[in-house]
């Protein structure tokens, strides 16, 4: 699992991705839990996205489909108001992205908790 803590790596995320390994991912890590919303920018295969809160317990999941690529003509602020909104809905920490159909595979759920020292983890993003 790549992780994501920087900035930079948040909003680029997995976005120019035409595949990702079955057995792998991003994590993305936050300073302070928040309310989120991803959006699949520039990303070239459907991705299972987890909004976890502090101590790593799923609050809510989707399978974001791929998008549209920014059409030509096409300003940045009208590319992103097109792409679809999935919202963590609940004060989120941590977002893990892996590829489409893995927590269908886990039967992962809302609810659950998934193992990773939370400690450690927020330790990074500062």
């Amino acid at each position: 699992i790549e992780l994501a803590y920087e900035p930079e790596a948040i909003v680029k995320g997995m976005g120019g991705r035409t595949s990702i390994d079955p057995r792998g991912g991003m994590l993305f890590i936050f300073p302070t839990p928040g309310y989120r919303q991803f959006v699949m920018r520039d990303c070239l295969t459907p991705i299972d996205i987890a909004f976890l809160d502090s101590r790593g317990v799923v609050l809510s999941t989707y399978t974001m489909e791929v998008e549209d690529p920014q059409r030509e003509g096409e300003d940045a602020m009208a590319y992103e108001r097109r792409l679809t909104k999935y919202p963590s809905r609940y004060r989120a920490l941590f977002v893990l992205e892996t590829a489409a159909g893995t927590w269908d595979a886990l039967g992962v759920e809302e609810g659950d908790q998934i193992g990773f020292n939370v400690e450690v983890l927020k330790k990074l993003a500062r």
